[in-house]
């Protein structure tokens, strides 16, 4: 089934995953085109501020570029539903790809590092503290993390000493 709201699109019958306060499934731009991927958080399960608050963060940090990446956000007062449209990273959790295929070469986890501590070194600068860095929350491709509601990504050169 598929709810319009304005250019956005959400597919509910394309479900990508759940998380404690919500579901989330595939999206589209109808303008653009841009697949998205769209939380929908049911408000009588968290309070509406927290979602707000997710959302501002969100808004605050967008366009880093360790950050997946806000497209919009609508409240359905009908519903009691917030739907927050975001960025969609296809490739899966690296959670999922330890899993899979094990551990990473020295060069992926650098390259992974390099990225979490970008994001983060950004939030900090800005006095937000993301509190949940888990596998789990690092999409891949390696860009991004998801925000506080999760986020990450950077573009550093590979470590060469140790301490």
């Amino acid at each position: 089934m598929n709810l319009t709201m304005g250019n956005l699109e959400v597919n509910t019958g394309d479900f990508l995953g759940a998380g404690g306060f919500g579901r989330v499934y595939r999206g589209r731009n109808k303008t653009t085109g841009e697949i998205l991927a769209v939380k929908e958080i049911d408000c009588s399960r968290v309070a509406r501020e927290k979602v707000l608050l997710e959302i501002k963060l969100m808004e605050f940090i967008n366009g880093h570029p360790s950050f997946i990446g806000l497209r919009a956000a609508q409240e359905v007062t009908d519903t009691a539903s917030i739907y927050i449209f975001m960025e969609l990273a296809a490739g899966g959790e690296l959670f999922e790809r330890v899993i899979r295929d094990g551990k990473l070469t020295e060069q992926e986890a650098t390259r992974y590092f390099s990225q979490i501590m970008s994001g983060v070194e950004q939030l900090h600068a800005q006095g937000i503290v993301h509190r949940d860095l888990k596998l789990e929350n690092v999409r891949l491709p390696p860009p991004p993390l998801t925000p506080p509601g999760a986020v990450t990504r950077a573009r550093a050169p590979p470590l060469r000493r140790c301490c």
